[in-house]
């Protein structure tokens, strides 16, 4: 059996997210790099990685029901060979049942020998036997009760269903004339669905554009992949020419070049993060981009403020760690590391990084909080203390053309997908405007 398969490709990106906590986007693109496999293949093996992932839940259940001892530790490979195969067998329609399993069955003889092969092959047939009596699932994407319940409570029963039945379509940001820009992608990829983003006014949005990176703009920096409301969020800080700007928690830097390109390479922007490999991949991102290099710093904020002055920054965009879930529609490996008792220490980080940020904002300066989670526990119950950190919310009015994407509740705007099925639908994130008391003493009035 071929390990550069589709399923080969499938099994082996699983294994990783499984067995090292990897991204799955990451892996995959590797593995699919490696087995240069054709585009009908490479579909087919992001749509087993990503529907096995969002069908995690079922397919974990289904296959310890056929197990003797339903709490013993699989064999990783294994683990991710029978997770792809449950779900193919579960919701591929076209593709008969003992093709899944005898190609499935070969790749774990081939990876781990004769033993586990009879294994993988009498527990796959009893699956596939029972999968034909039983009821199919409605969707195929899987939320945890817990979550599930949080969602529905606090957003209504569209919102969980379209988190949980929707693939968003890429997202690009238009560094040149956006109108321009899209007819040149359409020419090149015919076949690809596109549409103007309505949240950020230099999104571009598409389905089947394939590898972005070899879309016409990108080596010479026209666009950047880069998440619609992630857009927006860079964007509703507001920076302007000649002010002090700090981004806190810039990881690579998509939201820093937002900055830059507002402010233009004189002003002073600072970015941080606690990854150096991160960093380095912000400094490959701004000198692809042509951007002016901002002030970088290895960071902790949760132990200080690494002796950045205080009170110097005009503007400061606190991205904050968190659960990532209001991203799980791209990145459904994230319900398999985040609990509600993973809450409580994320809870406690992004206060100590609120905190010591809100340090470094000027008298009358203008903290920007943001987190991709729908989370109340990640949002408003972490800026019960803001008066402690010298800041009051402010009760904004965003542009409510966006009204379908963005509702407001008290100071905490929510962006996300309140649109089921409409083409732009953003990952769900909260968004807060938090004012640090006081004046600068310059007479100078920050929007």
């Amino acid at each position: 059996m071929n390990e550069r398969s589709a399923r080969g490709v499938a099994i082996r990106t699983i294994e990783r997210v499984l067995g090292d906590d990897a991204y799955a986007s990451v892996v995959l693109d590797h593995e699919l790099y490696r087995a240069q496999l054709p585009v009908r293949d490479r579909a087919l093996a992001s749509a087993i990685v990503y529907g096995s992932l969002r069908a995690f839940i079922f397919l974990d259940e289904s296959i310890r029901k056929e197990l003797r001892r339903p709490d013993a530790p699989l064999d990783t490979y294994l683990r991710a060979a029978l997770m792809t195969a449950a779900y193919q067998l579960r919701f591929f329609d076209r593709v008969p049942a003992y093709a899944i399993v005898d190609e499935t069955v070969g790749l774990v003889r081939k990876k781990r020998g004769g033993k586990l092969t009879g294994f993988a092959n009498a527990i796959l047939r009893r699956l596939s036997r029972r999968f034909e009596m039983e009821p199919r699932p409605d969707s195929d994407f899987f939320l945890p009760a817990w979550l599930a319940r949080a969602l529905g409570e606090r957003f209504g029963e569209a919102y969980r269903h379209d988190v949980s039945s929707s693939i968003p379509a890429t997202s690009l940001r238009a560094r040149i004339d956006r109108d321009e820009l899209l007819a040149r992608i359409q020419e090149a990829r015919p076949k690809a669905d596109l549409a103007l983003g309505q949240l950020s006014d230099a999104a571009i949005l598409g389905r089947n554009l394939g590898d972005p990176r070899r879309l016409p703009g990108f080596d010479a920096g026209d666009f950047v992949v880069q998440e619609e409301g992630s857009q927006f969020i860079a964007q509703a800080v507001g920076a302007r020419p000649g002010e002090s700007v700090f981004d806190a928690c810039a990881g690579r830097g998509g939201k820093t070049a937002v900055l830059r390109e507002a402010m233009g390479g004189e002003s002073r922007l600072v970015a941080a993060d606690l990854h150096e490999p991160r960093l380095d991949a912000l400094r490959e991102n701004f000198e692809r981009l042509h951007l002016a290099e901002p002030e970088v710093h290895t960071l902790d904020l949760t132990v200080g403020t690494g002796g950045l002055p205080l009170e110097s920054f005009d503007r400061v965009l606190v991205d904050a760690p968190c659960s990532g879930l209001g991203t799980i529609r791209r990145r459904p490996e994230l319900l398999l590391r985040f609990d509600e008792r993973s809450l409580q220490s994320l809870q406690k980080t992004q206060r100590e990084v609120v905190r010591n940020a809100a340090r470094l904002v000027r008298r009358g300066g203008l903290l920007v909080y943001a987190v991709c989670s729908p989370l109340r526990e990640e949002g408003a119950e972490i800026l019960h203390e803001i008066a402690d950190f010298g800041l009051s919310a402010e009760n904004r009015t965003i542009d409510y053309k966006r009204l379908q994407f963005i509702f407001q509740e008290g100071n905490c705007h929510h962006i996300g997908p309140f649109s089921p099925g409409a083409f732009c639908n953003p990952d769900g994130y909260q968004l807060f405007f938090l004012r640090k008391a006081g004046s600068s003493g310059s007479g100078f009035q920050l929007a």
